[in-house]
């Protein structure tokens, strides 16, 4: 059974997947999918930035850190930079360590890949209950 995650407008909550590996990207967004979100993708942070700028409006970003074109930690930077985006709470992803992990300079959170799927989906949900109750 899926459990549907909706908006304060009654749609279903946004996340934002940006992850360049194409197979990694589509196993997540099937699990979000599944878990009962609405899932916009990007292949690196450019891509990213640019969808956001065309009006997605994602609850949580899951950010992978180590990207072609524009990596996370360019990602993040612009993203502090727009007032409009500045808020969107950021979960970090690598499957690089620890140490490339807790340098990501995100405030939400941190998960090791391969993320485990009720980690995930409990991490997002405290991050939207978070953003929610600021």
């Amino acid at each position: 059974m899926t459990h549907s995650h909706s908006s304060a407008d009654g749609g279903l909550t946004v996340l934002l997947v940006v992850e360049d590996d194409d197979d990694y990207r589509a196993i997540l967004a099937e699990t979000l999918v599944e878990a009962g979100y609405r899932v916009e993708s990007a292949i690196h942070g450019l891509d990213a930035l640019a969808r956001l700028r065309a009006g997605v409006k994602p609850a949580v970003i899951l950010l992978d850190m180590m990207m072609p074109v524009m990596d996370g930690w360019s990602f993040v930077a612009a993203l502090k930079e727009d007032t409009a985006l500045s808020t969107i709470p950021v979960i970090a992803t690598t499957g690089a360590g620890d140490r490339v992990l807790l340098s990501a300079p995100v405030s939400a959170a941190y998960l090791n890949k391969p993320i485990n799927r009720e980690r995930l989906l409990a991490t997002i949900e405290l991050c939207i209950s978070r953003a929610q109750n600021v």
